[in-house]
């Protein structure tokens, strides 16, 4: 009878520390504090071995609403709303979409819906047991899961704290559907887009022109056509018959991370249905779609317009012409030596420095509605010089130079990437745009 008195008290006890009556997980707004939780957690309930990454409680509350099954591990902290909570998931529902606005998606899956938000802070993922066969309803259930992101002290993973969000920002996208081409975009005489159209392969592309406008200004859009390769990889003399490309500008903005189109031109269409005569004895049509304009070694269209932007980047604007430059090849390779040398000495303040202008010009062109891409590129490198082992740096490259002469891009002809930064279980590349400020004549990465 002792036994069993001692025993039920014991759980009444850990009832009421598990329960944390008074206390809401909805405090906890950063990896700092998320770990102060966990911490006195594991404190006042482990007494043997345990994770002291990980904890957990039977019950809790999130802003108010009842949640179960609460687990805090490393990063992340989850927890469910259990069927019998009368509105929890639609209450919850509510609150992600207040706390985090235009950020939220929506998204319906094959096991119920998904709503997510992804910040410099925090990335959200809900996943509510609905769906458009299974409507939301009061005893509906949900699991949140809170994953909380390192904080960064140097300058490059803190870009969006010093820019302005716009959210109504006009992006331009050029939309391409091709088959068996190679395929170009130059923007301005800058190539912006090269690649090639596989035997047999229906290849669709949308690319986002803002990296590469400016600012308000005239723009001059080039889509070029050349020969694909075959099935055995080698190149076609000629456009195929079967072959077809199709370009179309698109003009809108982001609302709730959905693109709202507002315009759209046609740029190119070589792509209609050909007729081939079959004579087997009797003649026979087969229709198939391609191309009119086959046969020759290129077709090109031309487009110009004006944007409508309201960002102004400096980009590679005080840049000089390098066209004549006879020490450019070594140059860039100095360039991606200096990088290699920063990678391999672990050096995050450098790195945050060579990176840096790039970075903030690139959230400025996506009007810094990406905020979250910059921390999470951030975190992806510092995992970068955590496991790096070897770089290898592209010695036999060739270089595509911008109409002006002021932007250049280099071409690896054998790896992937100029730089690729070796660990293990992990590569990451590097290929960048770059330009030579005439103020400091430093060749520098830009896009």
């Amino acid at each position: 009878m002792k036994y069993i008195t001692v025993l039920w008290l014991l759980l009444i006890s850990v009832f009421a520390l598990q329960a944390q009556p008074g206390k809401d997980l909805f405090s906890i707004r950063s990896l700092k504090q998320l770990s102060v939780w966990r911490d006195s957690l594991n404190a006042t309930h482990n007494t043997g071995d345990f994770n002291p990454g990980y904890a957990q409680l039977s019950q809790a509350l999130w802003n108010g609403i009842p949640v179960h099954e609460v687990r805090f591990e490393n990063n992340e902290l989850k927890m469910e709303v259990l069927a019998k909570t009368p509105g929890g998931a639609k209450r919850m529902i509510q609150v992600v979409q207040e706390q985090y606005g235009d950020v939220v998606k929506k998204k319906e899956a094959w096991s119920g819906t998904v709503y997510s938000a992804n910040t410099p802070e925090i990335n959200i993922e809900l996943s509510v047991d609905a769906d458009k066969d299974k409507p939301l309803t009061a005893n509906t259930g949900a699991e949140l899961t809170m994953s909380f992101k390192p904080v960064y002290e140097e300058p490059y993973p803190n870009i969006a704290k010093k820019i302005i969000p716009q959210p109504n920002g006009m992006f331009y996208f050029l939309s391409l559907d091709y088959y068996e081409n190679n395929v170009q975009v130059y923007l301005n005489d800058i190539c912006i887009y090269n690649a090639l159209g596989r035997s047999r392969h229906i290849n669709e592309r949308e690319i986002n022109l803002n990296p590469f406008i400016l600012g308000r200004e005239n723009i001059k859009l080039k889509v070029l056509i050349t020969p694909g390769h075959d099935e055995k990889g080698q190149p076609y003399a000629s456009i195929q018959k079967s072959s077809f490309a199709t370009a179309e500008l698109r003009k809108g903005f982001f609302k709730n991370e959905v693109f709202e189109l507002v315009e759209a031109r046609e740029v190119c269409k070589f792509k209609e249905y050909v007729t081939d005569t079959i004579n087997d004895g009797e003649v026979r049509y087969s229709s198939y779609t391609g191309t009119s304009q086959y046969g020759g070694r290129q077709l090109s269209a031309a487009y110009d317009f004006i944007v409508d932007v309201s960002y102004q980047t400096d980009g590679w604007a005080n840049g000089k012409d390098l066209r004549q430059d006879k020490n450019l090849k070594q140059k860039v390779t100095a360039l991606y030596e200096k990088l290699a040398k920063i990678i391999e000495a672990r050096d995050a303040a450098a790195l945050s420095a060579i990176m840096y202008g790039a970075g903030k010009e690139d959230a400025e062109a996506n009007y810094n509605q990406k905020a979250a891409l910059i921390t999470d590129r951030w975190t992806q490198w510092m995992d970068m010089l955590a496991k790096t082992n070897v770089v290898k740096i592209e010695k036999d490259f060739d270089l595509e130079i911008s109409g002006d002469g002021k932007l250049i891009y280099a071409i690896p002809r054998n790896q992937k990437d100029m730089l690729r930064a070796i660990g293990k279980n992990t590569v990451t590349g590097f290929t960048l745009y770059m330009f030579e400020d005439k103020n400091d004549d430093q060749l520098k990465f830009i896009r």
